[in-house]
């Protein structure tokens, strides 16, 4: 797991839940299925942004 993806999950878990934000961490490393792929996509850049974390 990068920065990025760890600084994402963190914030989805502040909004969703850390119940959430465990599932996607089991999907994230189930594999290189497009599932897989797309939860490390989608915590690593709208959410694991650099810049997002100046406004958290």
């Amino acid at each position: 797991m990068n920065e990025d993806f760890a600084i994402g999950l963190a914030v989805f878990a502040d909004v969703y839940g850390q119940e959430m934000a465990d599932s996607c961490r089991k999907g994230a490393e189930s594999g290189d299925d497009f599932t897989a792929l797309h939860i490390k996509w989608s915590m690593e850049f709208p959410f694991g942004q650099r810049s997002f974390e100046r406004v958290r």
